[in-house]
């Protein structure tokens, strides 16, 4: 189609289509001699111009840039050519081909930038990183910030509810002050209208009709104070109400706690920290002289780490065992307890070492407080007696009882389980609490194979050279039993409870672990007597699956019971039993049978070989156990140069026994 076909063909083109035709020739011209002398591009006088139809007048502003191609079918081939370009308008055509011209001369070509690359992208990683670092410690800050926040906000509540429990007990005082003077106003008014009454009789005149204003005044007055009182009291206990119902548990409800005492403001000449070793009664003792050490030296103690490497591997905490708010709460106006360590930022370093065993108050205040003051910080990684069981003053030792009876409190959780297996036990009647120390880590640790066999013996030596925290290695075992130093077989216990005089209906709860030799050894036990129980049998295993594994929360629920037992019989004078012993005593001096183990090995091989009757037996083991073997009141025994040998502190603690809880924290 030619130029004048085109113009025919839209008619309403403008005149000035051809001046513009020929400025886009020019360009095209231009362009390609610029380019390439080599190349053989589409001149701009071509008959290609002349195929390209402009487009029309009343096309709409929002439709693209092109026109309608009009090719002629002479050629295949510069249909081919032109197809891509002739889709195009004329400025980009030219713009195309000026880069394609300019990319096969090669004038410019692009230069390699892999270092600039790399650098770029390194640097991109890293500040991605960087910002991913950041944003997941500003959230770990943000979500230990919310806790605390939530802690505080339960903290004001619970003071709240103090308070307002505060105010309930002056109401109530109010109340018995009103009640009392308008008990005394009454007296009064009757006195007056008994005198007028007598006066008006005397003179014969009606009685005066003030003395029924007067008692329509008390009446008034009564029912105003009430309808008072009454109102205040509803909405005391209503605000309570929806306070602990908002903050409460499901499963274990808000009671009401007592008043904290007021905390002690003192300068803290270092912080402690304590890693306890042994079981559970052996760490609860420590964590009491621990926490006396601190009020002595007036230092700032971590909450006590318990022992998790010793055979038992126990991975409990503290704060699995016993109640830690508790523990924080009830001695704050003693010593200043905080639940972890400061972060070492602080700029101190931990001096670590173990305190000498039975040690008095000299020794800390002169060997270990300028320690202290010069590490700041110190670590005891030892804590069994470490503190003398006498010579202390009296309000150290009535420290050391206050912990023990009222700061250490174990869980809710245990307590409830506790309390639940002492309730089961009651109602079935009258209990012996029977702690019969024949477990394998008792028998290793000692060295006492008497009734073991010989497989049974290589067994525990060999446990017994595995820890090396079990200094003694080869120990004979019968001199041990001679000396009164193993515990009781079960088949030596049936003996002795039935020379005691126990009855075969004995209600007998086996208050240990595991039996070394299992039911093999308890055969006769259970046969001699019916009843025995253990808290496998009283308690659904689902109860129980909880605490499985975890050797100091059963060994909780053990000592529970056996301080609530009518009577305690340890076969063995080890940590449980000597604790135990201490709290009956602080109780009311409850019944506890101390077996004469050494005088009892002798009586039980003379009545083996027969040498002794059953008679005999049973009057020598009763008279073995007269005087001071039954848990009544005595002073400890003394010896100074031989602390092991002296009574421990916390089987008799006389200093505290006999007085109030109140004398505790005098």
């Amino acid at each position: 189609m030619t130029a004048t076909q085109k113009a025919e063909h839209y008619p309403k083109k403008n005149m000035n289509n051809n001046a513009e035709a020929e400025q886009e020739e020019e360009f095209s011209e231009w362009v390609v001699i610029q380019t390439s002398s080599t190349s053989s591009p589409v001149d701009a006088s071509s008959p290609l111009s002349s195929q390209i139809s402009q487009p029309s007048q009343g096309r709409d502003d929002d439709d693209e840039d092109s026109v309608v191609p009009v090719v002629e079918e002479e050629e295949e081939e510069e249909e081919d050519e032109s197809s891509s370009t002739v889709n195009q308008s004329f400025p980009w055509r030219v713009i195309e081909t000026a880069k394609k011209r300019l990319k096969d001369s090669g004038i410019f070509e692009r230069a390699p930038c892999n270092y600039v690359s790399s650098t770029r992208v390194f640097w991109s990683f890293t500040l991605i990183c960087g910002f991913s670092l950041v944003s997941s410690l500003v959230y770990v800050k943000i979500v230990r910030w919310w806790r605390r926040l939530q802690e505080e906000k339960l903290r004001f509540l619970l003071l709240q509810l103090r308070e307002k429990d505060q105010k309930i007990k002056e109401l109530i005082t109010e109340i018995g002050r009103l009640n009392e003077s308008i008990s005394s106003r009454r007296r009064v008014r009757v006195m007056e209208i008994q005198i007028r009454s007598e006066s008006s009789q005397t003179h014969n005149k009606p009685p005066s009709p003030r003395v029924t204003k007067t008692r329509s005044q008390v009446w008034f007055f009564r029912v105003c104070s009430c309808i008072l009182v009454w109102t205040c009291l509803f909405q005391l206990f209503t605000g309570l109400t929806n306070q602990i119902s908002r903050f409460s548990l499901p499963v274990e409800p808000v009671r009401l706690p007592p008043l904290l005492p007021p905390r002690r403001n003192y300068t803290s000449n270092g912080i402690l920290r304590v890693s306890c070793n042994g079981g559970l009664n052996q760490m609860r003792a420590a964590i009491c002289d621990m926490v006396t050490i601190a009020r002595l030296l007036n230092l700032t103690l971590v909450v006590p780490e318990l022992d998790k490497k010793s055979f038992w591997a126990d991975p409990s905490d503290f704060e699995d065992v016993f109640d830690i708010n508790h523990f924080i709460d009830s001695l704050r106006d003693e010593v200043r307890i905080i639940k972890r360590l400061p972060s070492k930022k602080y700029g101190y370093k931990l001096f670590q070492m173990p305190p000498v065993s039975w040690s008095n108050e000299k020794y800390y205040l002169h060997k270990l407080l300028p320690r202290f003051r010069k590490h700041k910080v110190i670590h005891f990684n030892r804590s069994d007696t470490r503190l003398a069981n006498n010579g202390l003053s009296l309000h150290l030792q009535r420290l050391r009882c206050r912990v023990n009876f009222q700061g250490l409190r174990f869980t809710p959780r245990i307590e409830a389980l506790g309390a639940k297996l002492v309730q089961i036990l009651q109602q079935r009647g009258p209990f012996v609490a029977l702690h019969l120390r024949y477990e394998m880590d008792m028998l290793a640790f000692s060295g006492c194979t008497h009734g073991c066999t010989e497989k049974e013996a290589e067994e525990l030596r060999k446990m017994r050279c595995a820890y090396p925290w079990w200094k003694e290695k080869e120990i004979v075992s019968e001199e041990r039993r001679v000396q009164g130093r193993c515990p009781l077989t079960p088949e030596e216990a049936v003996l002795v409870l039935k020379a005691l005089g126990f009855q075969k209906d004995t209600q007998i709860y086996i208050a240990a672990g595991d039996i070394y030799g299992g039911e093999r050894r308890l055969a006769l036990l259970k046969e001699s007597f019916p009843r025995i129980v253990k808290k496998e049998m009283l308690l659904d295993p689902k109860e129980l699956q909880q605490f499985q594994n975890h050797s100091s929360q059963m060994a909780a629920l053990d000592f529970i019971v056996s301080v609530a037992s009518d009577n305690f019989i340890p076969t063995y004078y080890g940590n449980m039993a000597k604790v135990v012993e201490g709290h009956r005593r602080y109780l009311g001096f409850k019944k506890t049978i101390l077996l004469n183990q050494k005088r009892l090995v002798e009586v039980l091989d003379l009545h083996k070989n027969k040498t002794l009757s059953w008679d005999q037996f049973a009057v020598s083991a009763k008279e073995a156990h007269e005087g001071r073997r039954m848990g009544e009141p005595t002073h400890r025994k003394v010896i100074s140069d031989k602390p092991k040998e002296e009574d421990y502190f916390y089987a008799n603690p006389h200093e505290c026994i006999g007085e109030g809880p109140s004398t505790l924290t005098d």
